[in-house]
């Protein structure tokens, strides 16, 4: 059988993600292939509890004997590692002692599986192309809109519908990974550290910079956070909190408000990292939108109605509302119009769809900025997700399409790799 290493190196001959593609395909049949991906990817399935940065390598040597194959390591991470058998000092000469049992090229993958990044410059999406759903992406509990509000039961808890840029934070024996919804992860070193004492578990919620505050700044601070240049006022907004298990489980039958009870208990000691999202117990449908309006006055996008007993799952909560005047749904970038008059040489309109191609149209609302970042990099932008903001949905003329009424661009959306379809764009203003 191939080397795995010899794999990897071949991923790496070419840059584009088509020729990536095309050599994962080639090898699609090799099952070990396949595990390294997810053990390496796949941190729902996968937890170590461990990092490389207190392994001494360089005092390794070679023991006698015929060397462990990579099989065999994976078989151990699985047992020891995954199970928590192994954890600690135990843990870190546990896993020196498995590296140097290896053949040199067999002790680097497991290294890079470690540090969870093969250096293959290919993402998750990428790679569930070709193995079908192999990584598997992180829970996540999206919101219902109006047309599910007479499933809310008073008293219910309203709070502030975030600004930022949706991360989950996980806790694990010190290791902290931080996830987008897709799956990305981001490298915060100086924030990592901050937190890595929090208790273990996942915190839910959005990251936010503290010097770019509101809806004004929304774009900037979330851009700032999306190109992975770490910010010292950077802080993560969290409503939610579930137990390694219960992350993995992607599942919590605990009521909402006992999770949010032990969230406020653990965060006490870190309160410049993270901090619980505004929240108010409210006794009807009317003070939930003045508690919304409230929020919105204040330049923030709007809040969230949620029972007291939800519970967590990966899916659309019924319980959980979006309360919202004004709709916003995501879309995809299909092409781009020049502008007139003072706007001749830059972008004057953008062309969208939605993601069963039912809703299509162009969108206007940026800033010279922006209409400048999008025109000199219409390639980078192209098939990407954005929010669009609109009022209402209506028929095209002479084509079976709709089109977005008053469509104004809101933000880029890269932690995202699906936009909305039609029914959900339609429920939105509901």
């Amino acid at each position: 059988m191939i080397k795995m290493i010899k794999i990897i190196d071949e991923l790496n001959l070419e840059n584009g993600s088509n020729y990536k593609k095309e050599v994962l395909t080639k090898h699609k049949d090799n099952e070990l292939l396949q595990r390294v991906l997810k053990m390496t990817y796949d941190r729902v399935t996968f937890t170590y509890g461990i990092t490389m940065k207190n392994v001494d390598i360089e005092s390794q040597t070679i023991i006698d004997g015929e060397p462990l194959n990579l099989s065999q390591m994976l078989d151990s991470l699985e047992d020891y590692y995954c199970t928590r058998q192994l954890t600690g000092n135990a843990a870190i000469e546990g896993l020196s002692t498995l590296l140097s049992q290896a053949r040199e090229e067999d002790a680097k993958v497991l290294e890079m599986i470690i540090n969870r990044d093969l250096r293959i410059n290919l993402g998750k999406t990428h790679i569930n192309k070709v193995f079908k759903n192999l990584i598997v992406k992180p829970p996540y509990m999206r919101c219902s809109l109006a047309d599910k509000l007479d499933r809310i039961t008073y008293p219910a808890i309203v709070q502030t519908k975030a600004d930022g840029s949706y991360r989950s934070l996980i806790i694990d024996n010190g290791e902290v990974t931080l996830m987008g919804r897709s799956g990305e992860q981001d490298d915060f070193p100086m924030f990592f550290n901050k937190v890595s004492t929090l208790p273990d578990g996942v915190y839910i919620g959005e990251l936010l910079i503290r010097s770019l505050p509101g809806a004004k700044n929304r774009m900037k601070a979330n851009g700032l956070i999306n190109s992975d240049v770490e910010q010292e006022d950077m802080f993560l907004q969290t409503w939610d909190y579930l137990t390694l298990q219960e992350w993995n489980e992607k599942k919590s039958i605990q009521d909402y408000w006992d999770r949010l009870v032990l969230l406020e208990q653990n965060i006490k000691n870190c309160p410049n990292e993270i901090e619980l999202i505004e929240g108010k117990i409210v006794n009807s449908y009317e003070e939930a939108m003045e508690f919304y309006k409230v929020q919105t006055n204040k330049g923030l996008e709007g809040a969230v109605l949620k029972n007291l007993d939800t519970p967590f799952k990966d899916h659309t909560s019924p319980t959980q509302i979006k309360l919202k005047e004004e709709a916003v749904s995501e879309v995809i970038i299909t092409g781009y119009q020049e502008g007139e008059g003072r706007l001749v040489g830059t972008l004057g309109a953008m062309y969208y769809v939605s993601s069963d191609g039912l809703v299509e149209g162009k969108m206007g609302g940026f800033n010279d900025e922006t209409r400048k970042e999008i025109w000199d990099n219409q390639e980078k932008y192209s098939d990407t997700i954005v929010s669009v903001k609109y009022n209402g949905v209506t028929k095209a003329k002479g084509k079976d399409t709709f089109a977005l009424m008053f469509a104004n661009f809101v933000e880029f959306r890269p932690e995202k790799d699906e936009a909305d379809n039609l029914k959900y764009i339609q429920d939105a203003l509901k």
